[in-house]
């Protein structure tokens, strides 16, 4: 095969053209009836030179699930690094600021959505889809247990059912704007975060043993 005669830095770049070739298919026709003729007829390839380098459309499925995951999670730890002076509550609502803007990612919010809709019908996607969260969750957990502020004491089960439920929620936001493409964006934007920013102090003072009087009379 042609790929393994190249250098490994060549096939990277081949790969990553190929890869964001199929990306700008998916936006601009889906990814249900997507073949691998249209994405080597958009990446200028033959369609046997596109089997040199994938197998299958699901392989370019999961590099592209691993590219956005990954840009995902660097944007998280990129969030949790220290700014002289910040107090622990504003840092806080930097991160959840973070958090939130990239879920109204709107090209993000559009590959999500098209993932996730082949990922119903299509149990390979469906695999690499949970594959992706179960790192998500995984990245999560360990930075929120490595913080000295974190006053989180529960498993990571429990942990990990209030990443998803977060992630849920900010699912949820995702589809909102998709069906309502009129509603402005900012107000939707300043409630995810109040409403974010909302359940951590609540969190946090349950650790603490604080009742919701305690954190929410004022």
């Amino acid at each position: 095969m042609r790929a393994a005669k190249e250098s490994s830095d060549a096939v990277q770049q081949h790969c990553e053209e190929i890869v964001d070739a199929a990306e700008r298919c998916v936006f601009a026709a889906g990814l249900h009836q997507l073949k691998l003729r249209d994405i080597a007829r958009e990446s200028g390839n033959s369609l046997g030179n596109i089997y040199n380098y994938f197998k299958n459309k699901e392989e370019i499925v999961e590099v592209l699930v691993e590219r956005q995951t990954s840009r995902f999670l660097s944007t998280v730890t990129r969030s949790t690094e220290e700014i002289p002076d910040e107090t622990h509550e504003e840092r806080v609502l930097r991160q959840i600021s973070v958090l939130v803007d990239a879920y109204m990612d709107p090209e993000s919010m559009r590959l999500s959505i098209f993932i996730a809709s082949e990922a119903l019908v299509n149990p390979r996607v469906l695999d690499i889809c949970v594959a992706a969260n179960r790192r998500v969750c995984e990245h999560v957990i360990d930075v929120i247990r490595h913080d000295p502020n974190c006053h989180i004491d529960v498993t990571d089960e429990e942990m990990e059912v209030r990443i998803v439920s977060v992630r849920s929620y900010l699912e949820g936001l995702r589809g909102s704007l998709l069906f309502n493409p009129t509603m402005n964006r900012k107000l939707m934007r300043d409630r995810a975060i109040e409403r974010l920013r909302v359940l951590w102090r609540w969190d946090q003072a349950k650790a603490q043993g604080k009742t919701f009087e305690d954190v929410f009379e004022r």
